[in-house]
């Protein structure tokens, strides 16, 4: 177990990533106190600790969560966690440097403002949850983490596509995925109908050069005409 002081250092290096998202803020400084909190951070030190560590931060956070967004990035980021926590099963017996596990807790808390720090990237996102840029990110860290123990090349060598069989068959069978990844990907194909209308109408009267100069229009009236 690690002291009350070091348990409000690590949050710490989490707080800027919650601090616009108030509810999660105030779960997470209640864990200064959580004894069993303080007990997980002195598992730091493993992959263990890190999968731990991460279920209990996700797990407090989607208690009585009133953000659908947020619960979605929530169960996200819980999911992730435990389909490596299924696959690896000596994970506490797997050392891994304290400052990266932390980096990687992180890395994942940033997703409540991935909108709004890697807005490209979200832009990109297909709404699929294990496609997502920080499902991708984790993924990546647990290979790395795995390959530094030399344990890539034997019992783990098929990792990768055992994480994406099972995150899909867990986003199966929770209702609130399939409901949430449903109304994001409906948004992204509107996005895209949009996107296409606007262009079509900035467009409709240029020439194409490519084409001999015809307008957009040009075609459209052909058609009717046929």
């Amino acid at each position: 177990m690690v002291s009350k002081g070091k348990a409000i250092g690590f949050l710490s290096k989490l707080n800027p990533f919650v601090q616009k998202v108030p509810e999660i803020a105030e779960k997470l400084s209640k864990l200064e106190d959580d004894k069993e909190f303080q007990k997980l951070l002195g598992r730091l030190g493993t992959v263990g600790g890190l999968i731990s560590i991460g279920l209990y931060l996700f797990d407090k956070i989607l208690e009585n969560i009133s953000d659908a967004e947020k619960t979605y990035y929530s169960l996200i980021n819980r999911t992730a966690i435990s389909v490596a926590e299924q696959i690896i099963k000596e994970s506490d017996e797997i050392a891994a440097d304290e400052q990266n596990n932390e980096n990687i807790l992180k890395q994942m808390i940033n997703i409540y403002l991935f909108k709004d720090t890697e807005n490209e990237e979200y832009k990109k996102w297909n709404g699929l949850a294990v496609d997502h840029q920080i499902v991708k990110h984790f993924r990546e860290n647990i290979i790395a983490l795995l390959e530094d123990n030399n344990l890539l090349t034997s019992q783990y060598f098929n990792f990768a596509t055992e994480f994406n069989s099972k995150f899909k068959e867990e986003v199966k069978n929770n209702l609130t995925f399939l409901k949430y990844q449903k109304q994001k990907i409906q948004k992204n194909f509107s996005q895209k109908r949009l996107a296409y209308l606007q262009w079509l109408s900035k467009n409709i009267d240029k020439p194409n050069p490519i084409d001999g100069g015809k307008k957009v229009t040009d075609y459209y009236v052909h058609f009717v005409y046929l």
